[in-house]
């Protein structure tokens, strides 16, 4: 039996060693432990008595050894009242051994040991009594009468105080059947022991609870360990309470069990607190379903897209932080795979969920919190965003925390003995109790039945416990009340006092039985819960937003503080359908249609109206509510909140005006905008952009269709462009035309530039403008100026007739000369037709010298479009010297010439360039025509400026510039001179501008004027093309006078 005992301790407790020391004649003591942990038998007994002496009742029941190097913490618990029977010792090297919970487990163990203990030593003196019959027969006869007599009082003793605890008490053989009960069984069910016997066939448990009941029982018994079943068990009334029964093995020497002991255990208080709790918890909780705490929105693909201000405040993080929600800790790490889980199955499925999980504060704790998700679905049934709830549930995870750490710690103690029992006399003097309610108050029996005086009550409690347990004791009716006692380390727990008088057979009170069961985590449990509803309700009053509940039939019973505040009523002038007295007269019937048909369908609602306030403006509410629905699916209660979408609403007229004028902008300008998803090929088309193609607006704009309108010589560089954005160019701007179908040219001017849409897809948004008529005015434009850069050409020819004249008389002089010098020396006798050949050779020599000169007229003064090619600008420049050159010679004007050697070539026409060059070359003759004092002077040179432009300057000592007209000298028609026509500088402008430059003039340090352009230099490997389209793209940048 010992061994058995030290097993069982030995796993119970997880000790390192458990030891038993028997008193007695012959004293013995056996230890069992774990390999290789177990101190020696002698040196452990000798370690005991040096720490706490010899008198092994006095050990404490907790306390500290040494044995060799090694610290054990010890738990100890006397045999017998006094310890008569032995000690029992437990210990472990362990810093975390339960001194509470093994201490009452030793206990326990302690006294059924010494009660098997006892009950063998008596049969150990019956045996020897039997031994020495011969000698002591009758001696032996009046023992064993007085044993028996004294047995059966034990016995009748101890079936009064098991039918006299307050709890249900039976004994079952090792096979299950019902071999005793207490009369607190008889007395709740109405039933006898053969009746109980039968209780897996009748209706004693309830039917829904029987099926488990038996499963667990035939599991239990099989399994030899105490085990417990909670069911609902039939009163003789025929109402059902739940019970908790704790089923405990007792087991022979062998491990054998020889006997069940079951304590049927009232918990319908318990049960319906607990009920009560998740009722309040489901009501709240469904009540904040409705109102907006911590929400957010999330794309189709779980993406967040928008949170509202309760998620930044509470976590501290903005919105780009929110959304790597995902891998940066604000969600509990331990939480994060669930969490990962279950929400990507619901992403995946378009299905709502619900997770409970730890978020991260803004100060780093972690909180529980209710996370639901419900998808929104567009008319094709497509998930199209989710709407997510954050509740805070963390108070109420911590309370359920506690209840089952609670019910944890009360079936552990209830699993060794139910509660704490205390016994009295019928004029209410404690005359006995468990080990439980001595442990719990560490005193003595006597010291606890002073409770009245002593402190050990709550001095709140006292007299009303007085008042309780003496009127019970006075008028014989079983008490039933709540106090706090004080335990030995000095904290106060709750209990529920139940007693029960014990009567003898004439009635009178012999003795009360009292049941002491702690209810104090259930105490701390209502004190939380009702903190937690006046959170919550305080939740409700303080969101930003108007909250209300309703009834069934619609009719509201409940408005929060902020709707009060901002209609300006009570509750009860808002009750019923009152409420819609303060919705706008034009809003009220559409507000009641969707409001009936959400009660019709048992759907959600929402609608948009105006809502009276106190300050009697209306203001814009979106009206959404929910339904709270049963089991079954049939509402309970309608939950509703009323957000301000006032400034929405401005925003959205605004909105709706700003699209309007940008439409007759777009319309006045013919500036159309588009929009188009690369990754689809989809395109948006403004109105304007639809009339600009002349595509039907009813038929969405396709790639196809503007392919199809492009002019055929365009569309290769519409396909360039498209490629470009495909890979990744951003920005994009170039002409294009189209071909209508009537044979129409449109000219188009096209500017877009890449961007990103919210959910990461590449997007080109851009602008087409119609610059037809800009194009053709540009075109005019351009043969205005062609043709004036001509007439300005002849005018220039007319002026230099004489020069002319006498460049091309000099060449003819000479062949008339030369020709006839030959015909002299042919006629010589003999000829002489050395010379006539050299002669000959003059007069081709001059004869090429006029024909150079009259190309050069008609390269310079016929009537041409424009071209493009690369020209030195060196070359150019001493073609018109040579053109020049009698017209300064007969101006009596020096021209010096300083060309810059390796000059880059410009790109452009040749003609038109040496136009410039030409007349700032004769405006420069002009200018010193009426100098007598100095030499009339004139320089031409070029260089490349600093920027890498080609730079021509003419420069003249004459009278210089007039600061006065300096602005106007490049303007059409105006001039200084007599007999000038005004166009040959603005002709000169234009023609500079046209290449992409610009031209400029300057007074010198000295006397005269300086007179300069710039064009851009020749790109490297360009062989020509339009000027005026690579003009467009090396614009030279402004640059001040002087230059």
């Amino acid at each position: 039996m010992l061994e058995t005992l030290l097993d069982a301790l030995l796993s119970a407790l997880k000790a390192d060693f458990v030891c038993v020391t028997l008193e007695g004649p012959k004293p013995k003591s056996r230890i069992r432990g774990r390999s290789g942990v177990t101190p020696a038998h002698d040196q452990l007994l000798r370690a005991l008595a040096g720490t706490f002496g010899d008198d092994k009742s006095a050990w404490p029941p907790a306390g500290e050894i040494s044995v060799g190097a090694d610290a054990i913490s010890i738990l100890s618990a006397p045999m017998g009242l006094q310890g008569e029977v032995g000690v029992v010792v437990a210990g472990t090297r362990r810093r975390d051994f339960d001194d509470e919970t093994g201490g009452l487990l030793l206990g326990a163990a302690a006294n059924q040991a010494a009660l098997a203990l006892q009950a063998v030593r008596r049969l150990d003196e019956q045996k020897q009594i039997a031994s020495d019959l011969d000698e002591r027969v009758a001696q032996r006869t009046a023992e064993l009468a007085r044993a028996n007599e004294a047995l059966r009082f034990a016995a009748r003793e101890s079936r009064e105080i098991v039918d006299n605890i307050p709890t249900l008490v039976g004994l079952l053989s090792p096979t299950g059947q019902v071999e005793l009960v207490n009369r607190q069984i008889h007395e709740y069910t109405g039933r006898s022991t053969e009746e109980l016997e039968k209780w897996g066939m009748s209706d004693l448990v309830h039917q829904d609870d029987l099926a488990d009941a038996l499963d667990s029982f035939v599991a239990g018994f099989a399994a030899g360990e105490p085990f417990e079943i909670v069911y609902r068990m039939r009163r003789h009334d025929g109402i059902y309470r739940w019970f908790e029964g704790l089923h405990h093995p007792l087991k022979d020497a062998e491990g054998r069990v020889v006997r069940w002991c079951v304590s049927c255990n009232d918990i319908e208080d318990r049960k319906q607190v607990e009920d009560a709790l998740r009722e309040r918890e489901r009501t709240w909780r469904s009540v904040i379903n409705g109102i907006p705490g911590l929400t957010a929105t999330l794309s189709p693909r779980g993406m967040v897209e928008a949170v509202n201000r309760q998620i930044v405040e509470y976590t501290g993080c903005e919105l780009e932080a929110l959304r790597g929600w995902g891998s940066n800790g604000i969600v509990h790490p331990e939480d994060m795979p669930h969490v990962a889980e279950i929400f990507g199955k619901s992403i995946a499925a378009g299905a709502s969920y619900e997770i409970e999980q730890r978020l991260r504060r803004f100060d780093g704790e972690y909180r529980w919190f209710s996370n639901r998700g419900t998808p929104a679905f567009d008319a094709s049934g497509q998930v199209v965003r989710w709407y997510v709830l954050l509740v805070d549930i963390h108070e109420a995870r911590l309370v359920a925390d506690a209840l089952r750490s609670s019910e944890d710690n009360a079936r552990s103690i209830v699993s060794s003995i139910a509660g704490m029992i205390a016994v009295f006399t019928a004029d209410g003097q404690l005359c006995g109790g468990n080990q439980q309610l001595l442990d719990f108050f560490e005193q003595p029996l006597e010291e606890v039945g002073r409770w009245a005086t002593n402190g050990m009550t709550h001095p709140d409690d006292l007299q009303y416990c007085i008042d309780s347990f003496m009127g019970s004791i006075v008028s014989g009716e079983p008490y039933n009340y709540e106090t706090r006692f004080k335990r030995a380390d000095g904290v106060w727990r709750w209990f529920n006092i139940r007693g029960q008088p014990l009567r003898d057979a004439s009635g009178q009170i012999a003795r009360w039985y009292g049941l002491l069961t702690d209810i104090d985590d259930r105490k701390r449990a209502e004190e939380a819960l009702e903190v937690s509803e006046r959170n919550l309700q305080l939740t409700v009053d303080t969101i930003p937003a108007l909250a209300w509940s309703a009834r069934i039939d619609g009719t509201a019973d409940f408005f929060n503080r902020h709707y009060l505040e901002y209609v300006g009523k009570t509750p009860e002038e808002l009750g019923g359908w009152a409420w819609t007295a303060a919705v706008h007269p034009d809003d009220i019937a559409r507000l009641g249609a969707t409001w009936n048909l959400a009660r019709e369908t048992g759907g959600n609602a929402e609608c948009e109206a105006r809502l009276l306030g106190a300050d009697g403006a209306y203001r814009w509410f979106i009206f959404r509510a929910n339904p709270l629905l049963d089991d079954a699916g049939n509402v309970l209660k309608w939950y509703g909140i009323n957000t301000d979408i006032e400034d929405r609403k401005r925003a959205e007229e605004s909105l709706r005006l700003s699209e309007a004028s940008l439409a007759e902008a777009q319309r006045l300008s013919s500036l159309g905008s588009f929009q188009w998803r690369l990754d689809t090929d989809e395109l948006t088309f403004s109105d304007e952009l639809y009339r600009i193609f002349e595509f039907d607006t009813a038929e969405p704009a396709t790639l196809e269709q503007i392919a199809a309108r492009v002019d055929p010589d365009d569309l290769p560089l519409l396909t360039e462009k498209m490629e470009l954005a495909r890979v990744g160019i951003d920005d994009h701007s170039y002409d294009i035309r189209l071909r209508m179908p009537d044979g129409r040219t449109k000219h188009l001017r096209s500017v877009s530039r890449s961007g990103t849409e919210s959910d990461g897809r590449r997007v080109f948004r851009g602008t087409i403008q119609d610059v037809t008529q800009r194009k053709l005015s540009e075109e005019a434009l351009n043969e205005l100026r062609t043709e004036l850069a001509h007439v300005s050409r002849v005018s220039t020819l007319g002026a230099m007739t004489a020069s002319i004249a006498h460049e091309v008389n000099q060449p003819l002089a000479g062949i008339i000369t030369n020709a006839s010098t030959c015909l002299r020396m042919l006629a010589m006798d003999p000829p002489n037709i050395e010379g006539a050949l050299e002669t000959a050779r003059r007069s081709i020599r001059d004869g090429n010298r006029a024909a150079e000169v009259i190309t050069r007229l008609r390269a310079m003064f016929r009537k041409t479009t424009n071209t493009s090619e690369t020209v030195d600008l060196n070359e150019a420049a001493r073609d018109v010297i040579v053109l020049a050159g009698s017209e300064l010679r007969r101006k009596r004007v020096e021209l010096e010439t300083n060309l810059a050697s390796d000059l880059p070539p410009v790109m452009g026409d040749r003609v038109q360039l040496q136009q410039v060059i030409l007349n700032l070359l004769l405006n420069a003759a002009d200018a010193v025509t009426d100098i007598r004092d100095r030499p009339r002077r004139a320089m031409l040179k070029t260089s490349e400026d600093e920027d890498g432009n080609v730079r021509l300057t003419v420069q003249d000592n004459g009278g210089g510039i007039d600061p006065s007209s300096s602005t106007k000298l490049f303007d059409a028609f105006y001039t200084t001179k007599a007999s000038g026509m005004g166009i040959g500088l603005s002709v000169s402008r234009s023609i500079i501008e046209r290449h992409g430059g610009r031209i400029w003039a300057s007074a010198n340090d000295g006397p005269g004027a300086s007179f300069s352009f710039a064009v851009p230099r020749s790109p490297k490997g360009y062989n020509g093309g339009d000027a005026t389209a690579y003009s467009a793209h090396t614009q030279l940048r402004p640059q001040g006078e002087g230059q």
